[in-house]
């Protein structure tokens, strides 16, 4: 890690979204942001970072020819989620770890501890609909046991590179982190403690997508 100072203004109707205020309140007249406010705005802003980061460990110096090839939509949402959680608790005062201090905070949804409606095989596309807090909470957990089992950040890394220089996303994350898609998600259902049994059947890996 390293320390990133970022100067600039935050659009106040951005923030006004991110917030999900009523159209009754404002930014006017020095109002005051509470301090969940305040958390969330952080975290949106090292989100945008984080993914900034994630596309520039993506391409390199390689030449962009106007579209990009999406890494499967829950191990970016994951990447990124887990770097901005870092971020925020890094400046926060908590004795939480980033997981606990996102859930604290609302921006999380605790662990869960049975399938959500739609499992990660489902956002192996650029498919990013999350529909539920549920859905959205899983990428951060399953990137963290990813990191934290087979090869840690530096393994994550090496993932998003080997990827936007093949393409092929697959093998670069055999590569990166040394068990196959299937594996992973077969740890990853035995991690939630579901039975051997409900385990939802491994599908065909799906292809890159454009953006």
């Amino acid at each position: 890690c390293f320390p990133v100072t970022i100067r600039g203004r935050v659009q106040a109707g951005y923030g006004h979204f991110i917030l999900n205020l009523p159209s009754s309140e404002s930014f006017t007249n020095n109002r005051q942001l509470t301090s969940k406010q305040i958390v969330a705005l952080n975290y949106m802003v090292a989100h945008d970072v984080a993914t900034m980061f994630e596309l520039q460990s993506q391409y390199g110096d390689k030449k962009y020819d106007g579209t990009k090839y999406q890494i499967p939509a829950w191990i970016r949402e994951g990447f990124v989620q887990l770097f901005a959680s870092l971020a925020v608790k890094e400046a926060s005062k908590s004795s939480k770890d980033h997981a606990e201090f996102l859930v604290e905070s609302e921006l999380l949804d605790t662990f869960p501890r049975n399938l959500c409606a739609r499992n990660l095989q489902d956002f192996e596309s650029k498919d990013r609909n999350w529909g539920s807090s549920c859905i959205s909470s899983q990428n951060l957990y399953a990137v963290e046991l990813l990191v934290a089992r087979h090869g840690g950040l530096d393994a994550l890394f090496k993932f998003v590179s080997l990827f936007g220089a093949s393409d092929d996303w697959t093998k670069s994350f055999k590569d990166a982190f040394g068990l196959d898609r299937a594996n992973f998600y077969t740890e990853w259902y035995e991690y939630l403690g579901i039975p051997t049994s409900e385990h939802p059947p491994v599908k065909p890996a799906a292809p890159p997508s454009k953006y």
